[in-house]
């Protein structure tokens, strides 16, 4: 390759994120699309001593300087990934600083320390510390990265052939080739890099004390790498200034590199089986513009690592933080991002099949959503060589909580089953019913049934419906719960006079109450209240008078009573005259029919007191004893009766 004269630049897109998908794109591995970030780490990846991390783009003169890296235009594209599940996977101690974003598995984790900071340049350079929100995401594809592979061809035996170039005299002068070197090869003197060299050393190899490798100007250094490598001392200088001129590929059998060279490096690392480490510095800042995948990455003391975005090449776009589904509520807002890698990337969303004009932008915002919104959202992310990759999510709008059918008031009989529903229309319904005393456990359907009630469950009952979205909503119903009838007091037996009048009445509890009298069996028409008056009572009215009593639920309850027709007093034979002699005892009665009689008893005007049966004895009477004698017969109905007898007295003689 030769060297480029002009940065022939593509401007990179503001939107360029992480990417990993293109890191399948080659098993040949060293194609630019390898490296779409910084730094990409199968396990873990640590960050310590004041270390940085930016890019720049080597073919952009906006952000680089004569195709190279220039603080003052630094980019913050030097995102960095962890592929480990493991909490801590990353780790960012020491007040280092990394200029763009960090990734890792779900399951992995970053680990902060000191003043440290992950975000923007704008964000960064405002003095924030931590990581800025919307800049690390634990989402990133579980991708394998595959192991690299010698290419085939023949590979001569790398020999000693030393000369002077530019006034230098280098230990190897290597011009373009395929070369193997030995095993536990060291190189503690310096190489000369003339052409498209590819080197191969299968038990890694060293470079210590003063040795280094230079690359001139428009050649190319690719170093297969098979064992452990240390790159110390002046390690390799690429004076061609270009990332991808240089490259340290490691083999499966590679199983650590080790950079602690005193000089800038300008390349590539590709080694996904070997543990990879910066270190050294000191004071220095010693600067490495390029990229890396290793299994683990290390890198501490004054390194400062400067992502080059042009060895991302023309690879197609790869989606590596997809648009996630949606379910919003009406109302809300519904964000999609997308997160692609690759050049010059633009956007188009589509709803359907449906283009969206002006939405032309890594993300997509859908304002106050309806039902109307819900759907199959896709964005084609298109790539500067007109290559795409496409993306899609869904957006459910729920429906709010509405009720279509409140309950209604309902009446039962006591004992009866009490049912209420409720119509509700929204997403994820939920219920809850209340009565007075709280919630009612485990009522959460549309329905309540209540068995078996009474009075006492008469009340208020209400449900709330919830749902995914809007308010929770409450609606309320009355139950009401006849009472069942109940006899109080019941009719009581009674009795009358002949065209006298009988009463009877019945008290009871209930809702609704109805009466029916009854005379023996005949229906008493007419009587139909909780009372019954029997008027001009006649022989034909004594019997049994029954009340049945009804609910409006149903129940009946039948009471009886006795009425009873008393008689009038009638003298049936009245006192007779007595005559007796002095010292004998005289005796009247009076045999009376009739209900509930009475006696009383006289001597002309006189009262007898204790004189109120049906006779009358006086004893061992005297002349004083003779008299008009009466007895007054009275009853529950009739006059009384009056009726009379003499006594006389003889004289002895």
């Amino acid at each position: 390759m030769k060297l480029r004269t002009t940065c022939n630049w593509r401007k990179a897109s503001a939107a360029l994120l992480w990417a990993f998908a293109s890191l399948l794109c080659s098993q040949t591995l060293m194609a630019q699309s390898t490296f779409c970030w910084a730094i990409v780490a199968k396990h873990d990846l640590t960050l310590n001593g004041g270390a940085l991390v930016d890019s720049f783009d080597s073919q952009d003169p906006n952000q680089s300087t004569g195709c190279q890296y220039d603080a003052a235009k630094r980019q913050d594209g030097g995102n960095i990934a962890s592929l480990s599940a493991s909490v801590g996977a990353v780790t960012d101690s020491g007040n280092t600083t990394v200029y763009g974003r960090a990734a890792t598995t779900p399951g992995g984790s970053i680990t902060l320390n000191g003043k440290s900071s992950i975000g923007s340049l704008a964000w960064v350079n405002g003095g924030n510390s931590g990581i800025q929100p919307g800049w690390y995401s634990n989402n990133l594809p579980a991708i394998s990265i595959p192991d690299a592979t010698l290419p085939g061809g023949t590979f001569s035996s790398l020999k000693k052939v030393g000369g002077t170039v530019g006034g230098t005299s280098y230990t190897y002068v290597i011009t373009t080739g395929n070369y193997q070197g030995s095993a536990n090869f060291s190189l503690s003197g310096n190489a000369y890099i003339n052409g498209d060299v590819v080197l191969y050393f299968p038990s890694g190899f060293q470079i210590s004390g003063q040795g280094y490798i230079y690359v001139s100007p428009g050649s190319k250094l690719t170093i297969y790498l098979g064992g452990q490598t240390t790159l110390s001392g002046g390690a390799i200088i690429n004076g061609s200034g270009y990332a991808a001129n240089c490259s340290l590929i490691g083999l499966p059998s590679c199983s650590s590199i080790q950079y602690s060279g005193n000089s800038s490096f300008i390349g590539t690392v590709y080694a996904p089986e070997a543990a990879f480490q910066m270190s050294g510095g000191g004071s220095t800042t010693i600067n490495f513009a390029g990229a890396v995948v290793a299994n683990s990455v290390v890198i501490s003391g004054g390194y400062q690592f400067h992502y080059d975005e042009s060895l991302c090449g023309c690879a197609a776009p790869g989606i590596v933080i997809p648009a996630m589904s949606l379910t919003n509520c009406p109302g809300m807002t519904a964000t999609f991002s997308v997160g692609a890698t690759g050049k010059g990337l633009t956007y188009q969303w589509f709803k359907g099949s449906t283009s969206l004009p002006a939405q032309t932008n890594s993300s997509l915002i859908i304002s106050n959503t309806t039902a109307n919104d819900s759907g199959t959202y896709t964005v084609i992310v298109t790539g500067a060589c007109g290559m795409q990759a496409t993306n899609s999510a869904t957006l459910t709008v729920n429906a709010n909580t509405i009720i279509t059918m409140p309950p209604v008031n309902t009446t039962v009989c006591s004992g009866a089953t009490a049912n209420f529903s409720v119509n509700a229309s929204g997403t994820g319904l939920a219920y809850q019913w209340y009565g007075s005393t709280g919630p009612l456990i485990g009522q959460t359907n549309s329905t309540l049934s209540l068995p078996g009630v009474s009075v006492a469950n008469a009340g208020i009952y209400s449900v709330v419906v919830s749902g995914a979205c809007g308010l929770p909503v409450t609606n309320s119903a009355m139950l009401t719960v006849n009472q069942s009838v109940t006899i109080t007091t019941p009719p009581a037996d009674t009795a009358a006079c002949l065209n006298g009048t009988a009463f009877f009445s019945v008290a009871a509890s209930g809702t609704r109450l109805g009466y029916q009298w009854y005379h023996g069996a005949t229906l008493l028409s007419g009587q139909t209240n909780a009372s019954l008056t029997v008027a001009n009572v006649g022989p034909n009215d004594a019997g049994t008078y029954s009340v049945v009593v009804s609910d409006t639920c149903g129940n009946v309850v039948t009471n009886s009573a006795m009425l009873a027709l008393n008689a009038n007093v009638l003298i049936a034979t009245p006192p007779s005259n007595a005559t007796n002699c002095p010292g004998t005892s005289a005796h009247f009665s009076v045999n009376a029919s009739g209900t509930g009689l009475g006696y009383q008893w006289y001597k002309g005007a006189n009262l007898l007191q204790g004189q109120t049966s049906s006779t009358l004895t006086l004893g061992s009477v005297s002349a004083i004893d003779a008299d008009v004698y009466s007895v007054v017969v009275s009853g529950v109905c009739g006059l009384p009766v009056t009726n009379s007898a003499t006594l006389f007295v003889n004289a002895n003689t």
